[in-house]
């Protein structure tokens, strides 16, 4: 197995994968590319290279270099309509297979130590960097929380373990399916949140957006000295009014059902927000609860790409 390079990685991903048990040995011959989503030029560049098959998991297309891939498959059957006319086939989530291997919410909250307790979980990102600028926003922000809200930050696997911890920390999975209430930045977690039925708030301050990567050409762009910041800046602030929505719940619906707060956010500004849907009866973080796990699609995506995979490499 050969992991495909990404400005989107955090850098630790060969790490991570051999403390899980994958072997990252003798990856030079490759029969098959099997992108995760991400920036669409990685994988037509190893396609191009070593002439094999390319596939691609996710919800978007890829962007420029869309045309490189030979199939998708897709989390969710309303994805269909996108796809038209592509190669494409409906094989599942696994933001829904992941969540299915975790403890339910009350062993969760058990191993915890919690009962009644409103737990607010938080997910500062798994990129260094945002990691210590959230850091400060968070210290901030929980000084004007209700006094009886218990706070846990989740650390990604992604984060050095030689990184200080800055606020009482839980595991994530425990947090997913436990929490009350997930803060979280955008990216593929709101989809496992959304699977567990997981009530969140998702955002984007300004002053993280020098920090966020960004795909392809604009990318490179912005990643110059001198004018690199101000460009990227005035990209992502532009693709932010244009894009609409910035979870994928909410993407996936066209509508807000996951509140979102998007621009000049200050910790203040937050705190308040979450104290608003603690005290507004719990009416919003129900729905939640009941609506998020029937938008991203079922169980059984992990056996079903194996499988096309398998098709794939008979072909």
């Amino acid at each position: 197995m050969k992991l495909l390079p990404c400005q989107f990685s955090s850098g630790l991903e060969e790490r991570v994968a051999q403390d899980e048990g994958f072997d990252l040995g003798g990856a030079e011959d490759v029969d098959i590319i099997l992108q995760l989503g991400g920036d669409a030029f990685w994988g037509w560049r190893e396609k191009r290279k070593r002439k094999v098959p390319l596939l691609r998991y996710g919800f978007g297309t890829g962007g420029f270099f869309n045309f490189a891939y030979d199939s998708y498959l897709l989390p969710h059957p309303s994805l269909k309509k996108i796809f038209d006319g592509r190669k494409a086939v409906v094989v599942g989530s696994l933001s829904s297979d992941r969540v299915n291997t975790l403890p339910s919410r009350k062993e969760a909250r058990e191993i915890l130590g919690l009962k009644d307790e409103f737990l607010l979980g938080i997910f500062p990102g798994s990129r260094l960097p945002i990691w210590k600028r959230a850091s400060l926003f968070l210290k901030e922000l929980i000084k004007t929380l209700p006094k009886d809200v218990v706070v846990r930050v989740g650390r990604s696997p992604f984060i050095p373990r030689e990184e200080p911890s800055f606020l009482p920390e839980a595991s994530p999975e425990l947090l997913l399916v436990a929490s009350d209430l997930l803060l979280t930045l955008p990216g593929t977690n709101t989809l496992e949140a959304a699977a567990c039925g997981t009530p969140m708030l998702v955002v984007a301050p300004l002053s993280f957006l020098d920090l966020a990567p960004m795909a392809g050409f604009w990318g490179s762009l912005s990643s110059l000295p001198i004018f690199g910041k101000s460009l990227r800046l005035f990209i992502l602030r532009s693709f932010l009014k244009r894009v609409g929505f910035i979870s994928w719940p909410n993407r996936l619906i066209g509508e807000e059902l996951v509140p979102e707060m998007v621009g000049e956010v200050s910790p203040r500004d937050v705190a308040r927000r979450i104290s608003s849907l603690i005290e507004d009866g719990g009416e919003i973080l129900r729905s939640m609860r009941e609506r998020l796990p029937k938008i991203v699609g079922g169980p059984g995506a992990s056996w079903r790409i194996e499988e096309v995979l398998r098709e794939s490499l008979s072909c």
